[in-house]
C-alpha cells in the first residue's frame, strides 16, 4: 500500500490543491515524475552558456519569495528550443511564471573535484501576476541512506538524495531533498532504493565553507534543494 506521510488535512488538502494545479499545465512542460512551477523575479537577462549542435542554452536565477519574506534564488536554463527569440527578449526584473523539470549534472572545480550542479530547466516562460508559486513535484528512488540530524536551533531534518530516473535520456537526476519534523523523523528509516514521491518547494540557503577544517578562510556558497511539505512511500507492487 502507498500512501502520504503526513496526517495533517491542511497539508494533505494543499498538497491536493497543488497537484491539480500541476496536472492541469501543458504536461509536456515537464516529466511524468518531476514537474516544476515558479514564478518570481528575473534577477539579470539570460545570458548564452553553451552552444549545442541543434539549440542555443541561456541562463540567470529566478527570484522567488517565500510566503514568510524569505528569498530563493533558483537557478534557470533555458533553451531557444522552447523560447525561439529568446535573444530579443528583455526577462531582466520582469515577474514571470516558469514550468520545467529540476536537473542535476557534474560540473568540476579547479581541482577536478566533482560537484553537483542543480538547476531548473525551463520550458515555458510568461510574464505573469505576481502570484507567489514554487511548487515541485518529484518521484524516484532513495539514492544514499537518509541522514537524520537536529540544526544548532534543534530543529530535527533529514537530508535525502532522491534519484529521478530519465529513461528516454538513459540517465538519473541526483537531487538532494530535506524533511522536516515528523516527516524528518519517518523517512530516517527509508532505505536505500526506496521509492517515494516528494510534494515541496524549491529553496536556496547560503553557507561558509572553510579551506580546510579549523580555517578561518573559506568561501560562500549557494545549496539548492527541494524541502519536502509531504513525502509518499509508494509500494512497487501498487505503483501509486
Amino acid at each position: 500500500m502507498s500512501y502520504w506521510l503526513t496526517t495533517s488535512m491542511n497539508v494533505a488538502n494543499k498538497r491536493k490543491e497543488t497537484l491539480e494545479f500541476l496536472d492541469s499545465k501543458n504536461q509536456t512542460f515537464f516529466l511524468p515524475n518531476d514537474k516544476v512551477w515558479v514564478t518570481g523575479r528575473v534577477e539579470e537577462e539570460f545570458k548564452l552558456v553553451f552552444k549545442g549542435i541543434r539549440h542555443k542554452f541561456y541562463r540567470s536565477r529566478l527570484i522567488s519569495v517565500r510566503l514568510s519574506g524569505e528569498v530563493d534564488y533558483i537557478p534557470i536554463i533555458i533553451s531557444d528550443e522552447f523560447v525561439p527569440d529568446i535573444e530579443k527578449q528583455s526577462f531582466q526584473n520582469q515577474f514571470v511564471e516558469i514550468g520545467g523539470v529540476f536537473q542535476s549534472d557534474d560540473e568540476y572545480d579547479k581541482y577536478g573535484k566533482r560537484h553537483l550542479r542543480l538547476f531548473l530547466y525551463a520550458k515555458f516562460i510568461g510574464i505573469c501576476e505576481e502570484v507567489l508559486q514554487n511548487n515541485i513535484y518529484l518521484e524516484g528512488h532513495i539514492y544514499k541512506p537518509p541522514i537524520f540530524r537536529k540544526t544548532p536551533l534543534g530543529r530535527i531534518i533529514t537530508d535525502l538524495i532522491v534519484a529521478v530516473n530519465v529513461p528516454n535520456l538513459r540517465k538519473s537526476f541526483y537531487i538532494p531533498c530535506i524533511a522536516w519534523g515528523r516527516i524528518a523523523v519517518n523517512t530516517s528509516t527509508l532505505w536505500v532504493g526506496d521509492h517515494i514521491a516528494i510534494y515541496g518547494r524549491i529553496q536556496s540557503r547560503e553557507y561558509f565553507k572553510k579551506d580546510f577544517i579549523n580555517s578561518e578562510s573559506g568561501v560562500k556558497k549557494t545549496a539548492y534543494e527541494i524541502s519536502a511539505v509531504d513525502v509518499k512511500v509508494i509500494n512497487e507492487e501498487s505503483g501509486s
